[in-house]
């Protein structure tokens, strides 16, 4: 029989990891209050601003090279987590691989230094670009 205790420090550890997300890192794990927003979804803009504004990081999925040009042109992409670049919108990995590369080289244009991740694209790995 469990515990009265027991089942309250449960409840507690669920109500702690649903508040917050974690991100890995190649050489640690940090975890704050972190949210996924699209950049091409409508509103998007808005809502990282005011997730900004509230002390809530954010995590810049970026899905074509106009997504990273208004994340950019918004000056949001300085003050982001960190940038997935996300190229799934295609089953091709050598057309991924060129949407990935066409983000990459307008991020590195714009001189944005958030750290990125690279989505892979039917099981294949992308992030070879990163290096």
């Amino acid at each position: 029989m469990v515990s009265s205790v027991a089942r309250a420090k449960e409840r507690a550890r669920k109500r702690q990891r649903a508040q917050h997300r974690v991100v890995w890192h190649t050489t640690k794990m940090a975890v704050y209050p972190l949210e996924y927003i699209p950049f091409g979804e409508p509103g998007a803009l808005e809502l990282a601003t005011t997730l900004f504004a509230r002390g809530v990081g954010v995590e810049a999925g970026i899905f074509s090279a106009d997504e990273a040009r208004r994340l950019i042109a918004a000056g949001l992409a300085q003050q982001c987590n960190h940038v997935q670049i996300e190229p799934i919108l295609t089953q091709n990995v050598t057309e991924a691989q060129s949407i990935a590369q066409t983000i990459e080289h307008v991020l590195d244009e714009a001189g944005v230094t958030t750290p990125r991740l690279l989505h892979e694209i039917k099981g294949h790995a992308i992030f070879t670009l990163a290096q």
